[in-house]
């Protein structure tokens, strides 16, 4: 089922003096694709900054801007151009699926090496066909998919568990930064 997202902006400004403007803003750029990575394709997934500049025409503060959005989505499309071109090792999948399950589960004692092999097969579990590859894309695509969506189920303690869907938008946040963060690694690393 393809699921689409629209696109969402806000621009925040605070004259501190005449000639003096703190600007913050922030941005959402998705697409339609029938996984969450893939509706970020060809698009910025996240923009936010926020700066000083001294700008007095707000014509000349729309055109910095709209320069400054323009070369962050250029970036980002080459990122992802870089990721869909890169065929990851088993030690690369492993990676990610150590960052993703440090930033859900943590690295206490509770994730033993046992529990930790168990979650990493059940992280690189593709959910449909078209996520069978092993490009860093994809893997990053399944990963944080089965990470955020739960339902994968295992036994502990002789019990049978199921991992829960994460609904919090701070912890997917942060479970989403240590993916990117992994691959951003793994690529510097090539």
């Amino acid at each position: 089922m393809r699921r689409s997202t629209p696109f969402a902006r806000v621009i925040a400004g605070f004259n501190l003096r005449d000639d003096l403007t703190l600007e913050g803003s922030g941005g959402l750029f998705v697409g339609t694709s029938a996984d969450t990575l893939g509706r970020l394709s060809r698009r910025d997934f996240f923009y936010a900054r926020r700066y000083l500049h001294r700008v007095p025409d707000l014509m000349q503060q729309i055109m910095l801007e709209l320069d400054d959005v323009g070369e962050h989505i250029t970036r980002m499309n080459k990122r992802l151009d870089e990721y869909t071109a890169y065929t990851t090792t088993t030690a690369d999948r492993i990676r990610v699926c150590d960052a993703a399950i440090a930033a859900r589960w943590g690295t206490g004692k509770e994730v033993d090496e046992g529990f930790k092999a168990m979650l990493r097969a059940k992280l690189l579990a593709p959910r449909r066909n078209e996520d069978r590859s092993d490009t860093l894309y994809k893997v990053m695509n399944v990963v944080q998919e089965n990470t955020l969506r739960g339902g994968q189920h295992y036994v502990s303690n002789n019990r049978m568990n199921s991992i829960r869907p994460i609904a919090a938008v701070d912890r997917n946040v942060k479970i989403n930064q240590a993916i990117w963060t992994a691959a951003d690694e793994i690529l510097l690393a090539a």
